[in-house]
């Protein structure tokens, strides 16, 4: 399955930086984030390296107002928000707080198997083909698994309709009618000031400075890749 996800144009020659464009609103937090993928070495199409974007809802409710109940707590990683802080505290006293790794393979499949080939899923996800195995709505897809999102998700209407008989097209949420709908919901709510002031803190999550030392040990963000020497990890 191919991307729709393409990195834009490099901002014009400036004096200001990527990231100072973004904070001065002369780039999207699409495009921004895109960038930020392209240069962390992640690529499209990559299974084991794909772009990753945040889920900003769970999509319980319809996002209206900054007080929305469904808006995504983006100051905690998703892998928190679903295992919970119990479960995190009791495996770091052991090995860490989570995988290396905040989208997998077989995550990356489930996302795209309604444009994928079946070949590749029974392969890759299972042998035994089940449509139960792939949730079968939104909600569903942000909470099976404690992974991020991809652009997908933000700009690909295809995504959602699937090619197989065996398996139906992803639901939408009841206030969108049609797929290009939800695109243009849900790449509203990325580029809303409620994710616009917020989005910082998942960047540092996934990308930058919660991913080691104290802030790492602060915001129960220690991949398992640094337990082998975590007496250094926090102090």
């Amino acid at each position: 399955s191919s991307t729709s996800a393409k990195l834009p144009p490099p901002p014009p020659s400036s004096s200001l930086t990527l990231t100072s464009l973004w904070l001065t609103s002369q780039i999207t937090n699409y495009a921004y984030l895109l960038h930020l993928n392209l240069a962390s070495g992640r690529t499209p199409n990559n299974p084991h390296a794909h772009p990753i974007f945040p889920w900003v809802t769970t999509f319980t409710s319809k996002c209206t107002s900054p007080t929305s109940p469904s808006w995504r707590d983006l100051t905690k990683s998703k892998y928190r928000l679903i295992k919970g802080d119990q479960q995190l505290d009791l495996q770091y006293s052991s090995v860490g707080h989570h995988i290396t790794e905040n989208l997998g393979d077989i995550t990356y499949w489930i996302y795209l198997a309604r444009r994928s080939d079946l070949s590749t899923l029974k392969r890759v996800v299972r042998g035994d083909f089940v449509k139960e195995h792939y949730p079968s709505c939104l909600e569903r897809m942000y909470s099976f698994s404690p992974d991020e999102s991809i652009p997908e998700f933000y700009d690909d209407p295809k995504i959602f309709c699937s090619k197989h008989e065996v398996l139906p097209s992803i639901e939408l949420p009841e206030w969108c009618e049609t797929a290009e709908d939800f695109i243009e919901y849900h790449r509203g709510l990325l580029e809303s000031d409620y994710v616009s002031l917020r989005l910082c803190e998942w960047i540092d999550l996934n990308f930058g400075v919660c991913l080691k030392g104290k802030e790492a040990v602060r915001a129960k963000n220690v991949p398992l890749v640094l337990t082998s020497d975590r007496g250094g990890v926090g102090r």
